[in-house]
């Protein structure tokens, strides 16, 4: 593969891995009712899967509008940095809102949910759109179909690795909720705080892989005109049968009819 585009391909690999989600407990400490978690949010199903999935939505959109008015000539690498560190900042409303900390200083469950939902959602959605827009510009052509395979069973991978990294986590620190009625599950909680930090602090670790992706703008182009044809240009396994033919004394002769071999014009047929 061509070194620029398997440096993205890592990079994407590490920074979907690196974003791992509480999961499971997050859905109990929200929706678990007055019996099972007396001091909880007490979210309904349809605030939190309808109304906090709509705001997310529409904030999406907002931050996508934003982002190709605003951001569309920033440089790849300082999206990505400032749109993490963001990011970062943004989600510790995670913990404070399982700490109930928000509530200590009087804010209510369902507006520090919305604010919070908005704002990550917005923030994730300028870090996400980068890495669409470099791959169009070094994706081969004729091979959109396979680039877009690639980066598909990335994220897949990097969702399969994630899921036990959460419950690992989780389950080391005793918050293993089960959501049965009637059963008082308060001191599942009291460390889903601490989880949260854990994760949001591994998310911000793709920052220091920023060297992957090509310090470019994002209206620029990458590869010159007629470099675009091949995926595996300045591969490794190119650069190794290079030297492997040079080493053992292979000399590549170009002809005018391409269907000429090297052997007939060493031994032309009269």
């Amino acid at each position: 593969m061509r070194p620029v585009i398997g440096k993205l391909m890592l990079f994407n690999a590490i920074s979907q891995i690196t974003i791992i989600a509480v999961g499971g407990p997050a859905i109990y400490f929200y929706t678990n009712d007055a019996t099972m978690y007396p001091a909880g949010p007490h979210f309904s199903d349809v605030f939190y899967g309808s109304v906090l999935g709509t705001v997310g939505q529409l904030c999406s959109v907002l931050a996508l509008l934003a982002f190709g008015k605003f951001m569309k000539s920033w440089k790849y690498r300082t999206v990505y940095f400032s749109m993490t560190a963001m990011l970062v900042i943004m989600q510790l409303g995670d913990p404070i809102i399982f700490s109930r900390l928000n509530v200590r200083i009087g804010i209510p469950d369902q507006v520090f949910a919305i604010g919070s939902t908005a704002l990550v959602a917005a923030v994730s959605m300028i870090q996400f759109m980068p890495g669409f827009l470099i791959l169009s510009h070094l994706c081969p052509k004729n091979m959109e179909a396979t680039m877009f395979a690639l980066l598909a069973s990335l994220s897949n991978y990097a969702q399969n690795v994630t899921r036990p990294i959460a419950g690992f986590i989780s389950q080391s620190l005793g918050v293993v909720p089960r959501g049965l009625p009637g059963v008082d599950e308060s001191e599942q909680f009291d460390n889903l705080w601490i989880v949260s930090l854990i994760l949001i602090g591994l998310s911000a670790t793709s920052l220091f892989f920023l060297w992957l992706i090509p310090n470019a703008r994002m209206n620029e182009r990458i590869m010159a005109d007629g470099d675009d044809t091949s995926a595996t240009s300045g591969s490794l396994f190119e650069r190794w049968m290079r030297s492997r033919r040079g080493s053992t004394g292979e000399v590549e002769v170009e002809s005018e009819d391409p269907k000429l071999t090297i052997e007939e014009e060493r031994n032309p047929i009269i």
